[in-house]
């Protein structure tokens, strides 16, 4: 009885001195912002973005000046006359609104 209590002890003493498994943790985040093809894609993004950007800018600028021009030579026109351009401006700025929001929408989709 003695021997198989001694043999029991040695087998509890054994079992708890064996190595314990390590549990790991992997940052799922910094795998991602490290995967090149990611960091290609956004630089490409980005440089998409700047492009249009700069376009839709250049367009709104063109766009305000002709406003401008207007509301300024608008004391000079006719009622009927200024009715119509402004009716014009109105179409245009909704047209390029329009193409805002079309260009924008193929940007964010990426083609």
């Amino acid at each position: 009885m003695k021997t198989i209590f001694k043999l029991l002890i040695i087998a509890i003493l054994f079992s708890s001195c064996q190595e314990q498994k390590k549990i790991g943790f992997i940052n799922n985040g910094d795998v991602i912002d490290n995967y090149q093809m990611k960091k290609d894609i956004e630089a490409n993004y980005k440089i998409r973005n700047e492009v249009f950007t700069k376009r839709m800018d250049s367009i709104d600028r063109e766009f305000q000046v002709e406003v401008k021009a207007f509301q300024l030579a608008q004391s000079k026109m006719s009622q009927k006359t200024a009715q119509e351009k402004y009716n014009e401006l109105g179409q245009k700025n909704q047209q390029l609104t329009q193409s805002f929001q079309q260009n924008q929408a193929v940007l964010q989709q990426g083609y």
